[in-house]
């Protein structure tokens, strides 16, 4: 994949591709056209990073063809670990927008893909000169911020559950291998004092 689908290189086709995706969810053509003219078609090969944790960069990204994934990195795996597959349509790096501080995940290439990408420069230009666009990817960020932390949330819950579940399940077992193990000692004691 060297050459990305020619109605990408379009800005009204490629307007169209980001139409459907949070952030520009409800924005108008002109404004989707706009925005598409000020962000950047990349191809990035495969096994790249596009963003790295912790560096200190910004802009967003939508995956506009191809597969990557998103890797929280552990102090014993160099590379990270794999929290998210990233598809054809889904946005990426947006928090950096909003949220100067560092990547909080590495994002890598799967494959080859063809990535719009979004400068913060760009993102507020485009939002000081419009306001009313500025007002419809706010709110689209919130939403999508909003739905992500409900499901962290629900994920948190879940994962406390087996977690508790997992602790008594072994508390259990201990306290019977801690009782069998007295027992075998009160039963030793007892034939001890019968002599």
């Amino acid at each position: 994949m060297d050459e990305p689908k020619p109605e990408l290189l379009d800005p009204r086709q490629g307007a169209q591709v980001l139409a459907h995706h949070i952030p520009f969810i409800g924005l108008d053509q002109a404004s989707l056209e706009s925005i598409y003219s000020q962000g950047e078609l990349l191809r990035i090969p495969q096994h790249s990073n596009i963003i790295v944790e912790g560096e200190n960069s910004s802009g967003m990204y939508v995956l506009l063809e191809g597969l990557a994934g998103v890797y929280k990195s552990e102090a014993d795996n160099r590379k990270g670990t794999l929290i998210k597959s990233l598809t054809q349509g889904e946005a990426f790096g947006e928090m950096s927008l909003v949220d100067p501080a560092p990547r909080s995940a590495t994002v890598a290439a799967e494959v080859d893909v063809f990535v719009f990408y979004l400068s913060s420069d760009a993102f507020e230009e485009a939002v000081t000169s419009d306001p009313h666009l500025g007002l419809q990817l706010f709110q689209n960020f919130a939403q999508d911020m909003s739905k992500r932390l409900r499901a962290l949330n629900e994920d948190l819950i879940v994962s406390q559950r087996q977690l508790w579940r997992l602790a008594f399940s072994r508390g259990e077992r201990e306290i019977l291998d801690v009782k069998q193990k007295l027992g075998g000692r009160e039963k030793g004691a007892e034939a001890a004092s019968d002599r």
